[in-house]
Parts: C-alpha cells; structure tokens; sequence
C-alpha cells in the first residue's frame, strides 16, 4: 500500500492560462508483484498496481487527477534457452485515464490499452547485446490527449511497432 499526500504541487492550469499550485491531492494505492521460477531457465511474473488519485480541495476538489489510470496490469515470461542468452515477453494493460489539463474529466478519457513486447539479450563478458521490440502486435491506441487553449481536445497516437537495440559494456 502506498499514500502520497501532496500540497501546492505546480501544474498548468488550461483555464486561466497560468502556473498555478494544487491545492491538495492524494494518490493512494496498492502494488503487487508475483514471480515464479518454473526452472532454472524458466520464469514466470506478474504485477498489478491499483491507483486512487483525486483533488481533495480547490476548484477541482472531488475530481481525478488527470493522466493517472486506476488500473496497471503486466506479466509475462523469462527463458533463457542457452547460456547467457535471455529471451522475455511481457505483456501490458493500462486502463483509461483523464487526459492531460482536462481537471474537471469533461472530454472522454484516454481508452485502456494492452501491448506486447519481446526482448532479447545476449552477455558475453563484459558486454550485453539486446533488441526489444515493443508493441509487438502493433495495437493502436493514443499515448496521450490533452486540451488546447480553445478547449478542444487533441489525441496522440502512439508509435506502431519499434524496435530498439543497443550494445552495453561494462568495466
């Protein structure tokens, strides 16, 4: 379980066109992770994070705090079928959310969403090689939406499918 009780955080208020302070919001919450090792290649994870995140007071008291999902679920499995190789897939859901700078949840919220990713790494000495490839199934879906200065609201779309890769050596 977790509470962050925060006061005279500083944010953008779309309303007023100004730098202002919340009065006072709360987030609270609980996270949970699981992992099982099926073998000593094999394993197993899983992690929920529930989230409560509202304005306690001010103009947008009783309001959720906007960009904070109530739900996060991910889980996925870990093999490494040869020596120093590790192959991993995880998959992911986030629920909705309000968007950006809409405090008083006016425009529809950002839809949950769920994707996959794959990774692999390689270790060799001092040096790891690894690529991942997120959002393996290409799911579309909005990585953000905010409000422009009219009101109206404008949606992100998330990148397709990437991938990613690198060579990390350490000394």
């Amino acid at each position: 379980y977790y509470l962050m009780d925060t006061k005279n955080e500083i944010y953008y208020d779309p309303e007023s066109f100004t730098n202002e302070n919340y009065h006072h919001t709360i987030h609270h919450g609980l996270e949970s992770e699981a992992e099982l090792e099926v073998t000593k290649a094999i394993s197993c994870s899983a992690r929920y994070k529930y989230t409560n995140a509202a304005f306690k007071s001010g103009k947008y008291g009783g309001y959720p705090v906007p960009l904070v999902p109530e739900h996060t679920v991910s889980g996925g499995f870990r093999v490494e079928p040869l020596d120093r190789l590790v192959v991993e897939f995880d998959g992911n859901y986030v629920g909705s959310m309000t968007i950006a700078y809409d405090m008083r949840s006016d425009s529809s919220p950002l839809e949950a969403r769920t994707t996959m990713d794959l990774s692999a790494s390689y270790t060799f000495k001092c040096a790891r090689a690894f690529m991942l490839v997120r959002n393996l199934a290409g799911a579309d879906y909005y990585s953000n939406a905010t409000r422009n200065f009219l009101g109206n609201t404008a949606f992100y779309p998330a990148p397709g499918t990437s991938v990613e890769g690198g060579l990390a050596v350490r000394y």
